[in-house]
This record gives structure tokens, C-alpha cells and sequence, in this order.
């Protein structure tokens, strides 16, 4: 992602909410501002303690709260023993009239809080007693549920803390933490109801499957006071428990919600260097739900999801070492009604993205696979609410729906509008405007986001962020025109023929309206999106050849445009360095990238200077500016065996394949 730094005024007093209130909604573009009554602002947190008021902790949290304006907070690690007679007051102070505590715990003093501006239709208090049965006692820490009226809309969150550690009892009570914590939403279907699980998983999804992969008996070390439920005992006998904390979500029908903070990465624990937070939902909450990870030092980047209240003064880790999670999720008005659009169930809906028969759901297309080719910000032949628009242009093989696309600009967000089946060819390219007459132009579909003349971002959102570009100004009637550099077209643009820069068709040989084909100028690393360029495979000890001369990453292009590695950085835990190479990456192409030039491997298109360790790391992708485009994390592991990527996790290959697709897992 290429993010252009502005600087903001920094504001030296925390602003504190009342119940409902937005700060200068309308001119920042929130999108509960703009009549879209179902969206609702969920943060989940592990904030650790609240602090006394008046303390830095306590009002570094006010401050990130109140800049996030959400409406509904779930706090974790609140310790009941030292906050207990300060919840009401922080809750009061972030402007929260509704507060559910979850104490008493099973196990310690950690207590979970939710914290919401709606109020509760019911509440409920759940440990091992209530979710497995009388004497039970297998969970870490009980959770809290509310039922959250929204504007009639009824939304079962639950906040979590999954048991921390790396012990096999510490991985088997989270794996009972999980089981329990999707008990705790109550019998639901996840295609019809609106549920959330926000909170710490203490796992990372991408890390490589956790030994042993299936829990048949329970281990040693388990507190004299655990008693696991007879249900899953009863389970664990028969058939086993999958040693994953997210397998019992995934396995209910919810959905991971994928999360980054502006600079790239995904960590919600940096100084771990660990993703352990999460927003777990039903699949109608998923469908187009912006995210983030907020992180104050991101302050001045663009995009991300609207900023409401003032800045902060305090920097996120004075109140935790956990970074707050956030999502905007968008409510059907009725999720069990087939006419409603926001139902992504519905099968009678044309544009229903769920639908094969209408194409690839844009919600299952990755960063780079929908483009942002050129924008009219300022016309002159028509008004701007009118007529600015956006070309976007399908750079996969085949069809896309863009039901569920979201165009946001550095201040809102809005779903686009589709005017006609919203399916666009195979390299096709169509325009988005603010209108359906858009001074003449013809318009696939209509967005809200009203386009800065003075500069702004324009980024197209999926189930991530697929593409986004910036501008700095927008003279009348010109626009500009996106190639992977960015250059001022001509006058009036070419809405519908995306061209490069030059004026060559940046698709094939007519623009990519019915052709698609590679475009002519490929991405530097500035402006590749992150996610795009993605770490597949690593070799950090090798037994054909020395570790100083052998070791190796592999890198994946997974998008659909080149990317040149011209001054590619390569880290691990100690160090980074240059990538030497001159290789652009072709679409869906791979590299490999070694500590030396003669490496064991048939072909190396570049070298590195960090040492990988043999005994676990971290390697990191790093643009020229420092920001993270890829990073994985690997364990201990055998000589001569590469880690490699498998779907969201990682895992130590049958056999090394460098340069070419994954084999399997051991």
C-alpha cells in the first residue's frame, strides 16, 4: 500500500461522547452519518487494567476510545481485584450508559467487559456450570453476553479471553476456552443470526498447527480444581478435539475477520510480534465489514476506517500493550427476510455475491485483483455530487460480482450501489460515480464517498482491502490516471478504456474491455498493495549446502499486475537488510531469494543478509519505507525441511519446492 503522511493537529484534551453523539460525523464522513442506520462500530480490546482516573493508562484508554467512537467496546483483562469500582466510571467517562461485567471468574481475577451506547435486551453470565453442566469447571474465564438492541436489530456479542501459554495444557484449555466461548452465543444459525465474538485468542491464526494436531486425552499440568464437561470428554473419546482455538468457530459457520493496521501489518501485539486479537462474526456481518487494528503512531495515514474524535496525545501502549480491534459492521434490517438487499443468504438476489452463477464474489478476491485505474475527482462538466467517478478494472480471468463492494476515501466509507447485474468480464473495466447521470458518463454503479478536489484516497474494499491509490489535487475537468505510478490524464478523462500513463492500453490491446491480459507497467514495491507480494515458503537450514550460503525464501506474486523488487528489504528478529535482484515478479509468479548467489536450489533471482535462525524467527518482507508487505513466524525445526504457507497457517513441508507451488504438509 503507498500511504501519503499528512500532518494533523494534535488535540490536548480527551473529548468524551455522550451516548450517541458523533464528533463532526458529517464532515468526516462516518458512515452512521450518511443513513446508513445499520452499521454499527464494534471494538474488542485487551486493555489489561483500566488505571485510576487521571492516570496516563486510564486516559491514553479515553483518548483511543473516544478517537474511535465506537458503539459497542469489549474489553478483556480487566482485573476485578483493582477495577471493579472504576468500571462505571471509565464506562461513564468513554460515554457507555450499558455495562456487562463477567465476574466471578472460574480461575483468577481477569474479567471481561462490554460496553455499549444500545441497550441490552438481555445479559447472561456463562462459565463451565452453565455450558456443560453442574460441577463443571473447564473454563478459564466466564464470559459475559449481551443481546444489543440496535435500532430493533438484536446482536448477541460475547467478550473473551482465551487461556495464554504454550504448554500442551495451556493449548488444551484453549481449545475448551474456544468450544465454550461459541456455546456461550447460545444455539444460533449462523446464515440467519447476528452474533460477535470479540476478544484474545492468544493465538496467532497464521502460526503452523500446534502438536498434537487432535486432543484424544487431556495432558498433564491441568489445575486439581479442572473438570472438562462430560460433552467434550464424551468427544474427545470418540473421535477427538482439533488442537486449534479457532477450528470451533470456523466449524460453527463464523468468520475470521481479517484486520491490519494502517502501516500493513496485522499484529494486535507488537511486542510479540504476534496477532492475538480478534472479531469473530456470522457470515451476514462479515459482508462488508471495514476493519482495522488501530495503532496511534499510524496517525496521518491514510485510509482505514473513519476517525471520529480527536487525536490522541497518548500513544496506544500507554493503556495496553494490546492494539484495539475495529469493525464496521453492516446489520440487515431483517436477516430472516429474503427481500432484504444486505442479506447475503438471499438466493433470489441478482447481485447476491454468494451466488457462482453470478461470477467470483468480490468478497473472496485478495489485494491486487481489483483496480482502481483512474479517477475523476473534480468535474467541469457536471457538478462534483454528481459526476466524480472512479474506473475500476477486473484484473483476474474471470467474471467478478461486485455485490458487497465498498468505496471508501481517506475520510468514508459507502457500499456501492449497482445499477445493472454488477458482474464485470474478465479484465473489463467500468466506472463508479456519485450518480447515475455523472455528466454523461456510463455509470456501473453509484457510491457515496465525496472525493476531495484538494487530495484524497480512494480505496475499494472486499473482504480486505484490494486496492487503494491517492492524489495530491484535482484541477477542473482532468483526471488521474493509476498504472502502478500515478500521473494527471486528459481532459475528461477516458472513463471506461483504462490506459497506463503513456496512453497505452494498460490491458491487452483495447484497454482490458473484453480482452484483460497483463498490464504494461507493473507495480513498484511504494505502490504493490500489502498482501500482495506474500512470503510462500521458507528454508532456514538446510543440510545440501551451508546455512550462510543456502538458506532461502520463497516470495509469491499472488496479484494480477508485476511487481519489481527494486528495493526490496529482507528482515528476521535481529536484522534487515537489502534484497539484491533486479527480478520484476510476473502475475502469480514466484522468486526465490537466498543468502548467497550459489545456494542449494535450482535458481536464485536474488540474495539476502539476514541470518535465519535454526531455531525459530521471523522473516519480514519490508518496503523501502520500512513498512511490512509479508511477514510469517516458524518454530524449531528439522534440517533440510521448509516451513510452508498452508491456507492461514503454517506447517514444515513433505518436500521443499522452491520456485514452484507448495507441495503438502507433514
Amino acid at each position: 500500500m503507498r500511504w501519503f503522511i499528512v500532518m494533523l493537529p494534535v488535540l490536548s484534551a480527551c473529548t468524551v461522547l455522550a451516548p450517541g453523539d458523533h464528533l463532526d460525523a458529517e464532515r468526516r464522513g462516518d458512515p452512521r452519518a450518511e443513513g446508513l442506520a445499520r452499521t454499527v462500530r464494534v471494538v474488542t480490546w485487551n486493555i489489561e487494567t483500566l488505571g485510576a482516573r487521571g492516570s496516563q493508562e486510564y486516559e491514553a484508554a479515553q483518548q483511543v476510545l473516544a478517537r474511535l467512537d465506537a458503539d459497542v467496546v469489549l474489553l478483556q483483562e480487566v482485573d476485578w481485584e483493582v477495577d471493579a469500582w472504576r468500571i462505571d466510571g471509565f464506562a461513564a467517562d468513554a460515554g457507555y450508559d450499558h455495562v456487562h461485567d463477567g465476574w466471578p471468574v472460574s480461575f483468577g481475577m481477569d474479567t471481561q467487559l462490554i460496553l455499549s451506547r444500545f441497550p441490552f435486551a438481555w445479559t447472561d453470565l456463562l462459565d463451565g456450570d452453565d455450558l456443560a453442566g453442574a460441577g463443571t469447571k473447564d473454563v478459564t474465564r466466564a464470559y459475559p453476553v449481551a443481546a444489543i438492541d440496535i435500532d430493533g436489530v438484536e446482536l448477541v456479542v460475547t467478550s473473551g479471553h482465551l487461556k495464554a501459554g504454550s504448554d500442551d495444557d495451556d493449548e488444551f484449555r484453549r481449545v475448551v476456552d474456544a468450544h465454550r466461548a461459541v456455546q456461550a452465543l447460545g444455539p444460533f444459525d449462523p446464515q440467519t443470526d447476528l452474533v460477535l465474538f470479540g476478544g484474545d485468542v492468544n493465538d496467532d491464526i497464521e502460526d503452523r498447527a500446534d502438536s498434537p494436531s487432535t486432543w484424544t486425552y487431556a495432558p498433564w499440568g491441568m489445575p486439581s480444581s479442572y473438570e472438562l464437561g462430560a460433552d467434550l470428554a464424551a468427544e474427545m473419546s470418540s473421535g477427538g478435539l482439533a488442537n486449534s482455538a479457532f477450528a470451533p468457530f470456523l466449524d460453527a459457520g463464523l468468520v475470521v475477520l481479517d484486520a491490519r493496521q494502517l502501516s500493513g501489518t496485522d499484529l494486535t501485539r507488537p511486542a510479540s510480534y504476534r496477532r492475538l486479537d480478534y472479531l469473530i462474526v456470522s457470515p451476514a456481518l462479515a459482508n462488508g465489514a471495514a476493519t482495522e487494528v488501530y495503532e496511534t503512531q499510524d496517525e496521518g495515514r491514510t485510509g482505514g476506517v473513519p476517525k471520529v474524535g480527536p487525536v490522541p496525545t497518548y500513544d496506544t501502549e500507554d493503556a495496553a500493550d494490546h492494539l484495539p480491534v475495529v469493525a464496521d459492521l453492516r446489520l440487515p434490517t431483517d436477516p430472516t427476510d429474503p427481500t432484504d438487499p444486505t442479506d447475503p443468504t438471499d438466493p433470489t438476489d441478482p447481485s447476491d455475491p454468494t451466488d457462482p452463477a453470478d461470477g467470483v464474489s468480490v468478497l473472496d478476491l485478495v489485494a491486487g485483483e481489483l483496480l482502481v485505474t483512474e479517477v475523476m475527482a473534480n468535474p467541469d462538466a457536471c457538478s462534483d455530487d454528481v459526476g466524480e467517478w472512479v474506473e475500476v478494472a477486473n484484473g483476474t480471468t474471470e467474471a467478478v460480482d461486485l455485490g458487497g463492494l465498498v468505496l471508501c476515501d481517506a475520510v468514508g466509507c459507502d457500499e456501492v450501489e449497482l445499477v445493472g447485474s454488477g458482474v464485470v468480464a474478465p479484465g473489463g473495466v467500468v466506472v463508479l460515480a456519485r450518480s447515475e447521470e455523472a455528466c454523461g458518463v456510463e455509470v456501473f454503479g453509484t457510491f457515496g464517498a465525496a472525493l476531495s478536489n484538494g487530495g484524497d484516497g480512494v480505496f475499494l474494499v472486499g473482504a480486505e482491502t484490494l486496492h487503494e491509490v491517492s492524489y495530491p489535487s484535482a484541477e477542473p475537468g482532468l483526471s488521474w490516471v493509476f498504472d502502478g505510478s500515478t500521473c494527471e490524464g486528459t481532459d475528461q478523462g477516458t472513463p471506461g478504456l483504462a490506459l497506463t500513463c503513456g496512453g497505452d492500453p494498460l490491458f491487452g490491446d483495447d484497454g482490458g474491455t473484453d480482452g484483460g491480459g497483463v498490464p504494461a507497467t507493473p507495480w513498484t514495491l511504494d505502490d504493490v498493495p500489502v498482501g500482495v507480494l506474500r512470503i510462500d515458503e521458507v528454508m532456514p537450514n538446510p543440510d545440501a549446502c551451508g546455512d550462510d550460503v543456502g538458506e532461502w525464501v520463497e516470495v509469491h506474486n499472488t496479484g494480477a499486475v508485476p511487481v519489481d523488487l527494486a528495493g526490496l528489504r529482507l528482515g528476521d528478529n535481529s536484522s534487515e537488510g537489502d534484497v539484491v535482484t533486479s527480478m520484476v515478479v510476473p502475475a502469480d509468479g514466484r522468486v526465490v531469494l537466498a543468502r548467497s548467489a550459489s545456494a542449494c536450489v535450482p535458481v536464485v533471482d536474488g540474495t539476502f543478509t539476514a541470518a535465519l535462525s535454526n531455531s525459530g524467527d521471523t522473516v519480514a518482507l519490508v518496503r523501502p519505507s520500512g513498512d511490512v508487505l509479508d511477514a510469517m513466524a516458524y518454530d524449531d525445526g528439522n534440517a533440510g525441511v521448509s516451513w510452508v504457507r498452508d491456507g492461514d497457517v503454517w506447517c514444515e513441508a513433505v518436500e521443499a519446492t522452491p520456485g514452484a507451488t507448495n507441495g503438502p504438509c507433514r
